[in-house]
């Protein structure tokens, strides 16, 4: 379509404040989006948490057969737990602040630290004595592409109605 008319600039005018509105609109949202989307991450890292602690229990104190190979099947399907007993870590990679904050009894929520050189949230729960768990979630940056996925149709369908009610009332202006 020809620009050279008033309606056909119009028109132009008109899509490209459409596309204007949705670049500001995803500015805005994808913060938003990202928060939300961590946030998320940290709910069901510290759900995870419970969980174990309620699996593990105060029989993490003296090793155990049944809780080594539940450790050992979590890590197995790609959960990072770092277990503490006598406030030392089983594994390397965790800051020592976490580790000494778990065993002496206080426990650790969303917290964003290095594990191994990596960022990572991480979600410590204490068993006293000096006993306790790390669970650690690495943070990827897929998190940006998760968060795309939660936006784009509806950026889509801003631009697609924007520029259809701005092409509508363009050649309804320019008549």
């Amino acid at each position: 379509m020809p620009t050279r008319t008033l309606r056909g600039r119009a028109i132009a005018i008109t899509c490209a404040v459409a596309v204007i509105s949705v670049l500001v609109t995803a500015a805005v949202a994808f913060p938003l989006a990202q928060r939300s989307a961590d946030q998320d991450r940290r709910r069901a890292l510290a759900e995870e948490a419970t969980v174990l602690a309620a699996m593990l229990g105060p029989r993490l104190r003296t090793p155990n057969p049944d809780e080594e190979r539940l450790v050992r099947r979590l890590r197995d399907a790609g959960v990072t737990v770092v277990l503490v007993r006598g406030g030392q870590p089983d594994q390397p990679g965790l800051p020592s602040a976490v580790v000494s904050r778990v065993a002496t009894g206080d426990p650790v929520h969303g917290q964003r630290v290095l594990f191994d050189g990596r960022a990572a949230l991480v979600e410590g729960r204490t068993l006293g004595n000096g006993e306790g768990f790390v669970v650690v979630l690495p943070l990827r940056t897929a998190l940006s592409a998760e968060v795309w996925r939660r936006l784009w149709l509806a950026l889509l369908a801003g631009l697609v109605a924007g520029a259809v009610a701005g092409a509508l009332l363009a050649s309804r202006l320019a008549r």
